[in-house]
């Protein structure tokens, strides 16, 4: 068998917080989960090469997608052992057939596939409440989330249970979801609007000690928090929700999109923390062993699998869900606007190829001094060869409108040192020449910095092109509000990708050495 496991077998014994011990030859009793995380729409699979821009042996092998995770789950899934499905959210924005359908395309999948739960993540709001709330309708399983509560009164919305309680082979399991309390400078405002995603910790607390009360023996937590590396994290993520609320015996993770190598063991509670990547590459599998007497998780196992097409096969049943969406997001994505002599990819943390390209094309398209656009808003990159507009639109699968503003040069130096804070991704830049040292102090990131040939001066004012996510504050970027004779123009960013295909055909690699960093 060649597929790879993601990472290495995790047997460890988990604190029960009881002295009991099962009775002499008892066995324990097992239930396996599965979950996945931050899917974005990707229910089709793709070649390899797609995710990760490096060409070789293996460049057209294909991966992933929801009818390759339909055998998986057969295959892997350990005979006479109960299993539980789950998803921590962001289920649609990323592809023609996610976005287009305004996550209706999901709602078919997801159903297909028969999961237990799921949790909602940030992007599920891109389309608005109201839109959420009608594919949460459509769905056949419970859609949960614990902490994400109406502004007027402090209640949680109507819409999320709170929790659930299911008996598996005799073991009460209860599930809760938390969702980032960041959302405020994860989208826009008006897709958010009256609603809080209050404090995970807190409600955390609360919510496992609903579910203790309503008789669960074990508790599985789905959330949407993210994972960081950094110590301590910047945000309240998994390992902080794990430390600071007892109770929790699994967390099944997403929004960091972290397919962790191994499963993370906090060493306070002994909470198991796993995440599965993202875009539907992989899935992730973990077995309980359970005291069959005290009721508490003993030991504990966890284990990603590679969603390779040539090793898997795919789901009759399941492919015919995917190939109808896909007929009805329409054969103009496959349409080829131009090609690429070049290889892009991107980067979060640094300056990127498609950043340099895509910035690029903004500032040629409205003809500013400067451009800027978040990192976290490319999602594909560029092979050589013939691009299709399924590319553009893969790169950049959000209906952000193009806006021109006028900034300081203050105001430009203040949010490129916000976006060396390592919270959310650097900003890319277009017209602009900087040093920067990300572990300074905040407001002392930005070194040096130049418009053109010219030093960056914080009194003056130059034109700005920017993502609409941008101008209106987000990632927390409040100095793009206090610009001035900001126009949103009647033109989507991916449009104007599409325009620099054609335009300048075949698309050649930009030179990178914008953005230094200070070592």
């Amino acid at each position: 068998m060649r597929t790879t496991l993601i990472f290495a077998l995790l047997f460890a014994a988990v604190p029960s917080g009881s002295g009991e011990t099962a009775p002499s030859g008892a066995e324990n009793i097992k239930i396996q989960l599965f979950h996945t995380n931050d899917i974005h729409g990707w229910m089709m699979s793709r070649p390899v090469a797609f995710l990760k821009n490096k060409p070789g042996k293996e460049a057209d092998r294909l991966i992933g997608g929801a009818p390759a995770l339909a055998n998986a789950l057969k295959r892997y899934s350990a005979p006479g052992i109960p299993a539980l499905f789950f998803d921590s959210g962001d289920w649609y924005q990323g592809t023609p057939e996610g976005s287009l359908t305004r996550g209706k395309a999901m709602v078919d999948v997801f159903n297909a596939l028969k999961y237990d739960a799921l949790t909602i993540g940030n992007h599920d709001f891109d389309g608005g409440e109201d839109n959420l709330k009608q594919l949460i309708a459509g769905l056949g399983m419970p859609v949960l989330g614990s902490n994400v509560l109406q502004e007027a009164d402090g209640r949680r919305v109507p819409y999320l249970k709170p929790f659930i309680v299911k008996e598996v082979a005799g073991v009460k399991v209860g599930v809760f979801a938390l969702l980032t309390s960041l959302m405020p400078t994860l989208g826009f405002p008006k897709d958010f609007q009256g609603l809080v995603a209050a404090d995970e910790v807190e409600w955390g607390k609360k919510t496992v000690a609903e579910i203790k009360a309503a008789g669960a023996d074990v508790v599985i937590l789905l959330s949407h928090a993210g994972f960081s590396y950094a110590s301590p994290s910047r945000f309240i993520d998994d390992k902080a929700i794990a430390a600071q609320v007892p109770g929790i015996d699994v967390i099944l993770g997403g929004h960091s999109h972290t397919a962790l190598k191994e499963p993370f063991r906090d060493t306070i509670n002994g909470t198991l923390i796993a995440q599965a990547g993202g875009n539907l590459t992989r899935v992730g599998r973990i077995l309980l062993e359970i005291d069959p007497s005290a009721k508490k998780v003993v030991r504990s196992e966890g284990r990603l699998y590679d969603l390779w097409v040539d090793e898997l096969g795919e789901d009759a049943d399941v492919l015919k869900v995917v190939r109808k969406q896909q007929k009805e997001s329409g054969g103009v994505m496959d349409l080829v606007i131009g090609a690429s002599s070049a290889s892009m990819g991107r980067a979060n943390s640094g300056e990127s190829l498609i950043g340099d390209w895509a910035s690029d094309c903004m500032r040629k398209y409205t003809k500013t001094q400067v451009a800027l656009i978040n990192s976290s808003g490319l999602r594909g990159d560029i092979s050589p060869g013939p691009v299709k507009y399924r590319d553009v639109f893969n790169m950049i699968p959000f209906d952000n409108r193009v806006v021109t503003l006028n900034m300081t040069g203050a105001q430009i130096r203040e949010a490129l040192d916000v976006s060396f804070s390592g919270e959310h991704g650097i900003l890319q830049v277009s017209g602009l020449s900087l040093t920067c040292d990300p572990a300074a102090p905040r407001g002392r990131r930005v070194r040096e910095a130049a418009v053109g040939d010219k030093a960056l001066r914080d009194a003056q004012t130059y034109s700005v092109t920017a993502p609409d996510f941008l101008a209106v504050g987000g990632l927390g970027m409040s100095s793009f509000t206090r610009g001035t004779d900001k126009a949103f123009m009647p033109v989507l960013m991916r449009d104007v990708l599409e325009w620099c295909v054609r335009e300048y055909s075949p698309v050649q690699a930009p030179a990178m050495g914008r953005i230094h960093k200070k070592l």
